[in-house]
């Protein structure tokens, strides 16, 4: 089985932290100490991880309520812990965006950090903030999976 890198960048520096030669499902303790150490603003980067661990991972970071955004493309999977100021800006262009559809009429329906997955793809990411418009009203009160 190929060996997983782990990767810690803050700014533009890099460096390995460690190798994984097990499923990620079965060392997600490790990883987890990892994630809640990342000082703020810092990423996370893991390599050749399969979906099942992306999955594991992020049933891990509900359960432990952890802020932390989390992006998987084909095996490399990047946690970021968000700056304060990422969070002020986020606010912002929410307020602005519903602020916008107010004086302009259009209904859309708020879904704030949701997460995308599409196995298929093999790929997943969560958003700072999203919404439904144009389908808005087809989705207003319904349980979305």
């Amino acid at each position: 089985m190929p060996c997983a890198w782990a990767v810690a960048c803050l700014g533009s520096r890099c460096r390995p932290i460690t190798a994984y030669n097990a499923r990620m499902s079965t060392l997600t303790r490790e990883h987890m100490e990892a994630i809640e150490r990342l000082p703020e603003g810092a990423t996370l980067v893991l390599q050749q991880l399969s979906w099942n661990d992306y999955e594991f991972l992020l049933e891990d970071l509900m359960a432990a309520h952890r802020h932390r955004r989390v992006t998987y493309d084909r095996g490399r999977l990047e946690v970021m812990s968000p700056l304060n100021k990422h969070e002020r800006f986020a606010r912002l262009i929410d307020d602005l965006v519903r602020a916008f559809a107010d004086r302009f009429g259009i209904t859309l329906e708020k879904l704030g950090e949701t997460t995308w997955r599409r196995r298929t793809l093999e790929q997943g990411l969560e958003a700072d903030c999203c919404y439904y418009v144009k389908n808005a009203d087809r989705v207003i009160g319904k349980e979305l999976n």
